[in-house]
């Protein structure tokens, strides 16, 4: 797979022969065209996602290039391994993460939560990450906009 990637990625497609050898191992050229098209639509739906929590493509060029400029190989290397996660959680948090580091140092875009910085008098925020990325990765998050709320309001509370 990583030959036909490659391949695919060099020539903007998949040369006669090598459909030919998958044709040889029992995988059908519409096999391959609808994996391909399944690919494509995975890859529009992660950048749609990433768009809409950076402000638009520009905000996440501008976002990418900062990345580019300021951060270490390593810390590009770790966000590129998380934002091409298959978790769709992960790359969420990776986007963010950025965005708010970028955010914070250029001043540019929003700030995506709006906190005091301390926990309330009653421990209502998140005691530590781990409880934050739990309470992320439930399934109501995505579905239910009030859990999702509440979340984002435990958030603003947390200390951290």
């Amino acid at each position: 797979m990583g030959k036909l990637t490659e391949e695919y990625d060099t020539n903007e497609g998949l040369t006669d022969d090598s459909y030919a050898a998958l044709e040889a191992a029992g995988i059908p050229k519409a096999t391959v065209d609808q994996y391909i098209q399944g690919q494509k639509a995975l890859v529009a739906q992660a950048q749609t996602e990433a768009y809409s929590l950076t402000d638009g493509k520009e905000g996440y060029e501008a976002m990418s290039g900062w990345a580019k400029a300021n951060l270490s190989a390593e810390e590009l290397s770790n966000y590129n391994t998380q934002v091409n996660s298959p978790n769709s959680k992960v790359r969420e948090m990776a986007i963010r993460g950025l965005h708010a580091q970028f955010s914070a140092d250029s001043g540019d875009g929003k700030p995506l939560v709006h906190g005091n910085n301390s926990v309330t008098a009653d421990g209502s925020g998140f005691k530590s990450r781990a409880q934050m990325i739990e309470a992320m990765q439930d399934s109501k998050y995505q579905s239910d906009p009030a859990y999702r709320a509440e979340v984002e309001n435990k958030i603003a509370r947390s200390s951290f």
